[in-house]
């Protein structure tokens, strides 16, 4: 019970309706994949990341720390680099502001709704970038105000936002 499963073959190697199931159930307490799609990032417990693709023009000849220099820009800042089923999505932090990183359908007035629901709770919109690659967009916003979960599950019940991250701010050291 509560198995760790890290999943980075292909689409089809594992069963997702029973994946989810047992997510929901604890017999897997977590799943992390490279291959996200819509299913996946609406579930709970389950980290998805960018598919860098290894083998594709994007890759350069030191695969690997190419690969911990972007996921850890990625899980630190939000940024995605060469990813091969997301956009291209990068933002300088603005200091002393947290971030909001908003994966979505590539629809018309996504960007409305959020900003939307970030004013209604006087949440200050300081900077923000928006690109988007066949389905699916990112959105990196950098915000100041007072910011709580609620209002990140409150962003992800409206329709087309399939994953919000929120990443707090932290003083240099």
């Amino acid at each position: 019970d509560g198995v760790r499963i890290l999943n980075f073959a292909r689409h089809g190697v594992i069963n997702e309706d029973d994946l989810i199931e047992a997510l929901n159930i604890g017999k897997v307490g977590y799943h992390v994949s490279d291959l996200p799609n819509e299913k996946l990032l609406k579930a709970k417990n389950v980290v998805c990341i960018p598919h860098l693709g290894g083998s594709t023009i994007e890759a350069e000849e030191n695969c690997a720390e190419m690969a911990v220099s972007e996921l850890t820009e990625y899980l630190e800042n939000g940024n995605i680099i060469n990813s091969v089923n997301f956009p291209d999505c990068s933002m300088d932090r603005y200091p002393g502001t947290d971030r909001i990183v908003v994966l979505n359908k590539n629809i018309p007035n996504m960007i409305g709704k959020m900003t939307t629901a970030l004013a209604s709770h006087n949440v200050n919109i300081i900077g923000m970038v928006n690109k988007s690659k066949g389905d699916y967009a990112c959105n990196i916003i950098d915000v100041v105000g007072e910011f709580n979960v609620d209002k990140l599950i409150e962003m992800e019940e409206h329709y087309g936002i399939l994953r919000v991250m929120f990443l707090k701010y932290k003083e240099s050291k």
